[in-house]
Protein backbone atom coordinates (compact mmCIF):
# COMPACT_ATOMS: atom_id res chain seq x y z
CA UNK A 1 0.00 0.00 0.00
CA UNK A 2 1.19 3.55 -0.73
CA UNK A 3 1.98 6.07 1.81
CA UNK A 4 2.59 10.10 1.55
CA UNK A 5 5.51 10.63 4.02
CA UNK A 6 6.95 14.49 4.44
CA UNK A 7 10.54 15.83 3.79
CA UNK A 8 12.29 18.65 3.76
CA UNK A 9 15.50 19.98 1.55
CA UNK A 10 17.33 21.97 4.17
CA UNK A 11 19.87 24.87 4.15
CA UNK A 12 19.13 26.39 1.12
CA UNK A 13 20.07 29.60 2.44
CA UNK A 14 23.56 28.61 3.07
CA UNK A 15 24.20 26.40 -0.10
CA UNK A 16 23.70 29.21 -3.06
CA UNK A 17 20.62 27.02 -4.21
CA UNK A 18 17.76 29.69 -3.12
CA UNK A 19 18.19 31.98 -6.57
CA UNK A 20 17.77 28.66 -8.55
CA UNK A 21 14.72 27.35 -6.32
CA UNK A 22 13.23 30.84 -5.86
CA UNK A 23 13.27 31.11 -9.73
CA UNK A 24 12.54 28.04 -11.01
CA UNK A 25 10.81 25.08 -8.48
CA UNK A 26 7.12 25.67 -7.40
CA UNK A 27 4.20 23.52 -5.32
CA UNK A 28 3.41 20.51 -7.11
CA UNK A 29 6.75 20.44 -9.50
CA UNK A 30 8.05 16.73 -9.36
CA UNK A 31 11.57 16.21 -7.44
CA UNK A 32 14.09 13.32 -8.11
CA UNK A 33 15.83 12.14 -5.07
CA UNK A 34 18.51 10.32 -5.13
CA UNK A 35 21.84 8.80 -3.17
CA UNK A 36 24.63 11.52 -2.94
CA UNK A 37 27.84 9.95 -3.98
CA UNK A 38 29.69 12.86 -2.75
CA UNK A 39 28.27 12.10 0.79
CA UNK A 40 27.78 8.79 1.66
CA UNK A 41 24.36 8.71 3.71
CA UNK A 42 23.00 11.77 2.78
CA UNK A 43 20.15 11.98 -0.33
CA UNK A 44 20.39 14.58 -2.84
CA UNK A 45 17.13 16.22 -4.03
CA UNK A 46 17.26 17.12 -7.85
CA UNK A 47 14.42 19.41 -10.08
CA UNK A 48 14.61 18.34 -14.12
CA UNK A 49 18.12 17.29 -13.47
CA UNK A 50 19.80 20.21 -11.26
CA UNK A 51 20.85 19.42 -7.74
CA UNK A 52 18.55 21.97 -5.10
CA UNK A 53 20.01 20.15 -2.25
CA UNK A 54 20.04 17.31 0.65
CA UNK A 55 16.85 15.88 2.68
CA UNK A 56 17.37 16.80 6.30
CA UNK A 57 19.44 13.87 8.46
CA UNK A 58 16.24 12.89 10.08
CA UNK A 59 14.80 12.27 6.67
CA UNK A 60 17.32 9.99 5.70
CA UNK A 61 15.35 6.64 6.49
CA UNK A 62 13.37 7.38 3.19
CA UNK A 63 17.10 6.23 1.63
CA UNK A 64 16.87 2.01 1.43
CA UNK A 65 13.38 2.64 0.35
CA UNK A 66 13.86 4.55 -2.98
CA UNK A 67 15.41 1.53 -4.81
CA UNK A 68 12.91 -0.88 -3.61
CA UNK A 69 9.93 1.21 -4.58
CA UNK A 70 8.49 1.56 -7.64
CA UNK A 71 8.58 5.16 -9.65
CA UNK A 72 8.03 6.84 -6.60
CA UNK A 73 6.37 10.18 -6.31
CA UNK A 74 7.86 13.04 -4.76
CA UNK A 75 5.96 16.69 -5.19
CA UNK A 76 7.19 20.04 -3.88
CA UNK A 77 4.41 20.87 -1.05
CA UNK A 78 5.91 24.73 -0.13
CA UNK A 79 9.01 26.85 -0.11
CA UNK A 80 9.67 27.95 3.20
CA UNK A 81 11.20 31.40 3.84
CA UNK A 82 12.88 32.00 7.38
CA UNK A 83 11.95 35.11 9.66
CA UNK A 84 15.07 37.22 7.39
CA UNK A 85 13.03 36.68 4.62
CA UNK A 86 15.25 34.09 2.71
CA UNK A 87 14.79 31.30 0.80
CA UNK A 88 15.43 28.51 3.73
CA UNK A 89 13.96 25.01 2.47
CA UNK A 90 11.08 23.10 0.43
CA UNK A 91 8.68 20.87 2.61
CA UNK A 92 8.16 17.78 -0.16
CA UNK A 93 5.39 15.23 -0.24
CA UNK A 94 7.05 11.95 -1.24
CA UNK A 95 4.79 8.67 -2.08
CA UNK A 96 6.26 5.44 -1.09
CA UNK A 97 5.52 1.40 -0.83
CA UNK A 98 7.08 0.15 2.20
CA UNK A 99 8.05 -3.99 1.87
CA UNK A 100 5.46 -5.52 4.28
CA UNK A 101 6.59 -5.80 7.73
CA UNK A 102 8.44 -2.21 7.06
CA UNK A 103 7.09 0.97 8.56
CA UNK A 104 8.03 4.26 8.69
CA UNK A 105 9.65 6.06 11.98
CA UNK A 106 7.42 7.38 14.27
CA UNK A 107 6.96 11.20 13.71
CA UNK A 108 5.48 14.40 15.30
CA UNK A 109 2.95 14.28 12.00
CA UNK A 110 2.36 10.69 12.33
CA UNK A 111 1.58 10.60 15.88
CA UNK A 112 -0.12 14.10 16.48
CA UNK A 113 -0.80 15.42 12.91
CA UNK A 114 -4.43 14.94 13.31
CA UNK A 115 -4.80 17.71 16.63
CA UNK A 116 -2.55 19.37 14.57
CA UNK A 117 -5.08 19.68 11.91
CA UNK A 118 -8.45 19.80 14.44
CA UNK A 119 -6.75 22.76 16.04
CA UNK A 120 -6.06 24.54 12.78
CA UNK A 121 -10.03 24.38 12.15
CA UNK A 122 -9.90 27.12 14.72
CA UNK A 123 -6.98 28.84 13.66
CA UNK A 124 -7.52 29.42 9.79
CA UNK A 125 -11.25 30.28 10.85
CA UNK A 126 -10.93 34.25 10.44
CA UNK A 127 -8.72 33.43 7.60
CA UNK A 128 -5.48 35.62 8.80
CA UNK A 129 -2.55 32.92 10.10
CA UNK A 130 -0.86 35.11 13.01
CA UNK A 131 2.81 34.43 13.94
CA UNK A 132 1.74 34.00 17.74
CA UNK A 133 -0.70 31.49 16.46
CA UNK A 134 2.14 29.39 14.79
CA UNK A 135 4.46 30.05 17.99
CA UNK A 136 1.64 28.80 19.74
CA UNK A 137 0.94 25.56 17.73
CA UNK A 138 4.69 25.02 17.67
CA UNK A 139 5.00 25.21 21.60
CA UNK A 140 1.79 22.60 21.22
CA UNK A 141 3.29 20.17 19.04
CA UNK A 142 6.66 20.26 20.78
CA UNK A 143 5.06 19.53 24.09
CA UNK A 144 2.79 16.84 22.65
CA UNK A 145 5.15 14.95 20.37
CA UNK A 146 7.53 14.67 23.63
CA UNK A 147 4.26 13.39 25.40
CA UNK A 148 3.68 10.45 23.40
CA UNK A 149 7.14 9.64 22.90
CA UNK A 150 8.25 11.05 20.04
CA UNK A 151 11.84 13.70 20.43
CA UNK A 152 11.41 16.13 17.40
CA UNK A 153 14.19 16.41 15.20
CA UNK A 154 15.21 19.62 14.18
CA UNK A 155 12.73 21.84 11.97
CA UNK A 156 10.25 18.67 12.64
CA UNK A 157 7.98 20.70 14.56
CA UNK A 158 7.51 23.70 12.08
CA UNK A 159 7.51 21.18 9.36
CA UNK A 160 4.37 19.40 11.45
CA UNK A 161 2.81 22.83 12.06
CA UNK A 162 3.15 23.88 7.84
CA UNK A 163 1.79 20.34 7.36
CA UNK A 164 -1.40 20.75 9.12
CA UNK A 165 -1.67 24.54 8.00
CA UNK A 166 -2.21 23.39 4.47
CA UNK A 167 -4.70 20.43 5.59
CA UNK A 168 -7.08 22.37 7.13
CA UNK A 169 -10.26 19.56 7.46
CA UNK A 170 -13.38 19.89 6.31
CA UNK A 171 -16.66 19.69 9.24
CA UNK A 172 -16.54 15.78 7.48
CA UNK A 173 -12.75 15.39 8.35
CA UNK A 174 -12.78 16.96 11.56
CA UNK A 175 -15.53 14.15 12.79
CA UNK A 176 -13.41 11.66 11.32
CA UNK A 177 -10.54 12.46 13.00
CA UNK A 178 -12.57 13.31 16.63
CA UNK A 179 -13.79 10.27 16.23
CA UNK A 180 -10.39 8.09 15.24
CA UNK A 181 -9.08 9.72 18.31
CA UNK A 182 -11.90 9.27 20.83
CA UNK A 183 -10.63 5.56 20.41
CA UNK A 184 -7.05 5.48 20.12
CA UNK A 185 -6.18 8.88 21.85
CA UNK A 186 -9.15 10.01 24.06
CA UNK A 187 -6.19 11.76 26.77
CA UNK A 188 -5.34 14.10 23.81
CA UNK A 189 -8.95 15.73 24.22
CA UNK A 190 -8.80 17.80 26.84
CA UNK A 191 -5.29 19.41 25.97
CA UNK A 192 -7.23 20.21 22.48
CA UNK A 193 -9.73 21.90 23.76
CA UNK A 194 -7.74 24.06 26.37
CA UNK A 195 -5.17 25.09 23.29
CA UNK A 196 -8.00 25.73 20.73
CA UNK A 197 -9.84 28.47 23.66
CA UNK A 198 -6.30 29.80 23.83
CA UNK A 199 -6.08 30.19 19.45
CA UNK A 200 -9.14 32.07 19.60
CA UNK A 201 -8.31 34.39 22.13
CA UNK A 202 -4.82 34.70 20.52
CA UNK A 203 -5.01 37.86 18.36
CA UNK A 204 -6.97 39.95 21.09
CA UNK A 205 -10.65 39.38 20.15
CA UNK A 206 -12.92 36.43 19.29
CA UNK A 207 -14.88 36.55 15.56
CA UNK A 208 -17.84 34.64 15.19
CA UNK A 209 -16.17 32.27 13.33
CA UNK A 210 -13.72 31.12 15.76
CA UNK A 211 -16.12 30.80 18.59
CA UNK A 212 -17.75 28.72 16.53
CA UNK A 213 -15.21 26.02 15.25
CA UNK A 214 -14.23 26.44 18.98
CA UNK A 215 -18.14 25.25 19.95
CA UNK A 216 -18.09 22.53 17.43
CA UNK A 217 -14.99 20.86 18.18
CA UNK A 218 -16.61 20.93 21.87
CA UNK A 219 -19.59 19.13 20.75
CA UNK A 220 -18.06 16.51 18.74
CA UNK A 221 -15.56 15.66 20.96
CA UNK A 222 -18.35 14.92 23.74
CA UNK A 223 -20.19 13.43 21.37
CA UNK A 224 -17.02 11.06 20.51
CA UNK A 225 -16.55 10.08 23.98
CA UNK A 226 -20.26 9.34 24.85
CA UNK A 227 -20.23 7.13 22.02
CA UNK A 228 -16.66 5.34 23.40
CA UNK A 229 -18.50 5.07 26.59
CA UNK A 230 -21.28 3.56 25.54
CA UNK A 231 -19.28 0.87 23.65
Amino acid sequence: MRKHYQCSVTNLATTGESPYVRDQVGAGDPIELGADPTAPGTISAFHHGHRIGRLSDGDRWIGPHLAKSEAEKVRVDELIVNDEGELDSIDLSVELALPDGSQAPQSVISEIGEELRLLMTVVMADGVYHVKEREMLQRFADVRAREVGVTPAEGEVARAVRWARRRVPSPFETAQIIGRLAIDRPAAFDAILEVADLAAEMDGKVVAEERAKVAMLKELIEVGRQFVQRD
